[in-house]
């Protein structure tokens, strides 16, 4: 999309950056009780088609490896993940759509 962005002077909005809680980190270790993807239906979106047994072991090295990004510049893995957004150009606006602050 990038060579569209250009050419145009297209800009974009970017919708849940931290897909659904993921980028967070609070799922690294599994799904916390009372947490958005505790039901059924949001797991289904935002956790299962990260975790399923064939991507889960992936997922798990790229959400640590971010971890340890964002452990060394003193942040969060959710502030790192609206940062890299906010990083890109043709970004105008973020919508973050957080359930809480943790």
């Amino acid at each position: 999309m990038t060579p569209l962005f250009k050419e145009y002077n297209y800009a974009t909005t970017i919708f849940s950056p931290l897909a659904g809680g993921m980028l967070t980190g609070k799922y690294n270790n599994g799904i916390p009780e009372g947490s958005r993807n505790s039901s059924e239906f949001m797991r289904r979106f935002f956790y299962d088609p990260y975790m399923n047994e064939d991507v889960k072991e992936k997922t798990l090295k790229s959400l640590n490896g971010l971890k340890v990004i964002a452990d060394e510049l003193g942040g969060t893995q959710a502030a790192l993940a609206i940062a890299w957004c906010l990083r890109f150009k043709p970004v105008t606006t973020v919508i973050i759509g957080a359930s809480n602050l943790k």
